[in-house]
């Protein structure tokens, strides 16, 4: 038998960080109330993973050099990671191999680098992944801003919030369609397109859940709206998924008119989130990844050709 699943407490402990972007509240508040009970997810829970970096990969590193190289190597590989998740059927990537993928340096991968290592994560990163890691470009796009690989070390806490917001988006996206892929497989066989429709009408203006290179949004939308009346209606859109999961309390079938009072859609906000939430532990074992608001937007300087020019340069324009 196997044994029980032992969840990595470190994780449900808040990040205090600066470069970690606001918490929601309604799922903050989850986190906390969850009841964490190993035994509920039992001896079969699946090991924990990962479809994208842990976030706080890049804020516990063992120095500030390996966090560094972590960043360094994930803008990199996100676009071809990113990618690869929408062309082929990609399982999620433990922790430990995370660490190892980007902690790998350049210059050690060459022939003499371990062929079974490069062949090992040529397997679950593709091999074109592995060929980039390999290359040293200067520069690399992410979203609508090119940022210099040298000046990573002095990108501001702005930037690198939004590199983290990014990554607590896409996780919470992909956890979501996995969670709901196996609590609901007959709606995923038979009604695929359907079911996946119904997933992304959660998420405004994302067309495609693997979006890489559209531009950073200037404000929250969607689940992460901070006045109930307008988050109400993508609310309802996550209530309306996951109706159809196991355990789905009654009380929350009712849909909320748009004159409900803040107070009820608060309420019903807490207890949907909360739902999802224990769902994830109770058959994952450990806690999802969850939304997050956008970063406060600090006043960041690009140059002509959107490039971020670092803090200590002296051709920063005077303030407007």
């Amino acid at each position: 038998m196997k044994a029980t699943v032992t969840p990595n407490a470190e994780l449900w402990q808040d990040i205090d960080d600066p470069t970690i972007p606001p918490s929601m509240y309604a799922w903050h508040t989850a986190l906390q109330n969850v009841i964490k009970d190993p035994k509920r997810a039992g001896p079969n829970a699946p090991k924990i993973s990962y479809f994208f970096p842990h976030p706080a990969l890049f804020v516990r590193g063992n120095s500030s050099e390996c966090r560094l190289r972590y960043l360094r190597n994930w803008l990199v590989s996100r676009a071809g990671w990113i990618t690869r998740l929408a062309t082929a059927d990609v399982s999620p990537i433990t922790p430990h191999t995370w660490r190892a993928f980007l902690n790998m340096i350049p210059e050690q991968i060459s022939s003499t680098y371990s062929s079974n290592k490069l062949r090992e994560a040529a397997d679950l990163f593709g091999p074109e992944l592995v060929k980039v890691q390999r290359e040293t470009p200067s520069h690399i796009q992410f979203r609508d801003v090119t940022l210099s690989l040298a000046d990573l070390g002095t990108i501001d806490i702005a930037t690198k919030g939004k590199i983290l917001w990014d990554l607590y988006k896409h996780n919470f996206q992909f956890e979501l369609v996995a969670l709901d892929r196996v609590l609901v497989p007959n709606l995923w066989s038979s009604q695929q397109l359907d079911r996946l429709d119904q997933v992304r009408q959660i998420f405004p203006s994302d067309l495609e859940l693997t979006m890489y290179d559209e531009p950073f949004p200037r404000k929250n939308k969607g689940l992460g709206l901070h006045e109930p009346q307008t988050k109400l209606e993508f609310m309802e859109r996550l209530c309306a998924l996951v109706a159809s999961w196991p355990g789905f309390l009654s009380d929350l079938g009712q849909p909320l008119l748009p004159s409900a009072l803040v107070t009820r859609v608060w309420a019903v906000e807490k207890k949907v989130v909360l739902f999802y939430v224990q769902s994830f532990f109770d058959y994952f074992g450990h806690l999802p990844i969850i939304p997050r608001h956008i970063p406060n937007n600090a006043r960041t300087i690009y140059g002509l050709d959107n490039r971020i020019i670092p803090s200590s340069s002296s051709a920063l324009p005077p303030p407007v």
